[in-house]
């Protein structure tokens, strides 16, 4: 034991035990984190490591991607977020000679109470566009949450529509100018 411990007190002794500290660490990194074999380049895999895909994941084409949420579900009778969403912005570009209330009230059967009260007193006037400009299109967060796109001639309205008691309402409003 004396002698080990006598080697390690050298500079020699040293510099082995630390190429096996980083050995060791370089090896607990491999079985971890896998690894490519040595004098393979970045992003090139051996045949070991191609994914083999089943007949359900081969219209998959996003690697690593998370799953696409399910597609938001509605009452029956109830318009879906898209209409929901076109609906009140055409309500939300009736902005040209109508005080803030009547404003308010056209927005009312499309918006959560909390968003009518976050519009409550907004100058109708202040809305920075007038038509609509190009279809909506939907993103699904999950099945009681989506974001439409609406196009209008000065921007894109963003909304967010939230799903409650099986109808979609808008919940949030965002605007972009391009």
């Amino acid at each position: 034991m004396r002698t080990v411990l006598r080697l390690l007190g050298t500079r020699y002794g040293a510099a082995v035990a630390l190429v096996a500290v980083i050995a060791l660490i370089v090896g607990i990194g491999k079985i971890v984190g896998g690894g490519r074999p040595l004098g393979t380049p970045p992003g090139v895999g051996t045949v070991a490591d191609a994914p083999s895909a089943t007949a359900s994941e081969e219209a998959d084409d996003g690697i690593g991607s998370p799953p696409a949420p399910p597609a938001p579900s509605t009452s029956p009778g109830a318009a879906d977020p898209q209409t929901v969403a076109v609906n009140f912005a055409r309500a939300w570009l009736n902005h040209t000679g109508v005080s803030a209330g009547q404003w308010l009230a056209a927005l009312r059967p499309f918006a959560t109470s909390a968003l009518q009260g976050r519009l409550a007193g907004v100058d109708p006037e202040t809305v920075p566009a007038s038509k609509i400009a190009g279809s909506a299109t939907a993103t699904n967060r999950s099945e009681s949450y989506v974001d439409i796109n609406v196009p209008l001639d000065a921007g894109v309205l963003t909304l967010g529509l939230t799903g409650t008691g099986g109808r979609w309402l808008v919940d949030s409003v965002d605007w972009q100018r391009p």
